[in-house]
């Protein structure tokens, strides 16, 4: 009983973010993404303040959004730009734009960090 209410408190959690995302496709759930882009450039630049780091945003249109809610981009694009941000050796760059056929977004985000060997990819 203990261990199959541990499960379900480590799994009710997954189940509801399933639904919530579910809701917000059939919804049209939109979180507009540059506001959150900037405020995570404004964390990250205190986070990795003593590197020096810069991150650098190119023109996010301010009408691209987000199928979901705010808190889980910022957990998603949060933990991305972090961790780009411990492998960089002086910049972070994050872009997001239409994909080719508008009908999906893509974010980016590239450091100059030493990246990955091939055999690690």
């Amino acid at each position: 009983t203990e261990q199959a209410s541990t499960a379900e408190r480590q799994i009710d959690p997954h189940l509801a973010r399933a639904s919530a995302a579910s809701a917000a496709r059939s919804s049209g759930l939109r979180t507009p993404v540059l506001a959150p882009l900037q405020a995570l450039r404004r964390t990250m630049e205190k986070l990795h303040a003593e590197r020096r780091l810069h991150f650098d945003m190119n023109d996010v249109p301010p009408e691209l959004a987000f199928r979901g809610e705010e808190q889980d981009f910022f957990e998603l694009m949060g933990n991305v730009i972090d961790n780009a941000g411990k492998w960089a050796t002086g910049r972070v760059v994050v872009n997001a734009a239409l994909s080719h056929d508008s009908m999906m977004l893509e974010i980016t985000v590239d450091d100059d960090g030493p990246g990955l060997s091939e055999h690690e990819r």
